[in-house]
């Protein structure tokens, strides 16, 4: 009764300091969104930069000029302010939908084009235009070469930052399973811990092989995350057994087929965890590596 006690309490505080992982503010409109980040270089002293293309929504487009223009006081912003929005250029009805200069780096969110150019007008009235593009990345980085006109997408190095992912989920596994092997009473036995580092890197090695052959470009999140759980529910069965066949607690002899039954409960409990902390991680990877749509 003790040890159940102890194993309670044990469960209840690793999922008190889990909690901030997954606490998120509830909105209309949540998840990840698109986004265009414009990297500029060789441009002129002083400009405003938007991108054109892909439509818009025009009827924000008064609102968006008010406030560029409080905020940016004096004729020859008004000025650029007036002509850069005469140009057509990609107005959205949440962010910013034109820069003034400061810095080298511009981010555009929520409801991007998919194929675009960037505009810039300078202080002095001169328009500047890149060739036109189409995005391939969810969230896409593009440097400007404004001399030229040239602009091409940065396509990020997308096997190491898998690599870089699945190495962080493996030892966030390693560590919540850990606390929970300790909290069910299986951690007084070393042979324990080697089975346990058996199952998570065979059941890992399992999970990333299938992610990488079955997560493909322009799938929707629901589908994704579909394979996903079914991927889970495979590897909950896989460990069920393998920990039901191995593991051992120092009081088993004493507690017989109620302490056999607790490797069922743990590997329930252990993948449920390894899910959540999974799921946030692959989520990422799923928007930068396999670009899914959401």
């Amino acid at each position: 009764m003790k040890r159940n006690r102890k194993t309670i309490f044990g469960l209840l505080l690793i999922l008190c300091l889990m909690l901030p992982l997954f606490v998120r503010n509830t909105k209309a409109d949540n998840g990840p969104k698109p986004s265009i980040t414009i990297r500029v270089k060789n441009a002129p002293a002083e400009y405003y930069i938007a991108l054109s293309g892909g439509g818009g929504h025009d009827r924000y487009k008064e609102d968006k000029i008010s406030r560029l223009k409080k905020e940016n006081p004096g004729e020859k912003e008004h000025q650029a302010i007036d002509k850069i929005f005469s140009l057509g250029i990609h107005i959205t009805p949440v962010g910013k939908s034109c820069y003034r200069s400061g810095g080298t780096t511009y981010r555009f969110g929520y409801m991007v084009p998919k194929t675009f150019d960037v505009v810039i007008v300078s202080l002095d009235g001169e328009v500047y235009r890149s060739n036109t593009v189409t995005k391939e990345r969810y969230n896409a980085v593009f440097e400007y070469d404004v001399s030229t006109g040239e602009i091409h997408e940065i396509i990020k190095e997308s096997r190491m930052l898998y690599v870089s992912g699945a190495i962080g989920c493996y030892l966030l596994t390693l560590i919540c399973e850990g606390l929970l092997l300790i909290a069910f009473g299986f951690a007084a036995k070393k042979k324990n811990w080697i089975h346990f580092l058996i199952a998570n890197t065979v059941t890992q090695i399992l999970l990333n092989v299938f992610l990488v052959n079955n997560i493909t470009e322009g799938m929707t999140s629901g589908f994704a995350m579909l394979c996903f759980l079914f991927i889970e529910f495979v590897i909950f069965i896989l460990e069920a057994v393998y920990y039901k066949i191995t593991l051992r607690r120092k009081d088993e002899d004493k507690e017989g087929e109620k302490a056999r039954e607790l490797t069922t409960m743990y590997a329930l409990a252990a993948n449920f965890t390894s899910f959540l902390v999974g799921s946030m991680i692959y989520t990422k990877l799923w928007i930068e590596i396999f670009n899914v749509s959401y």
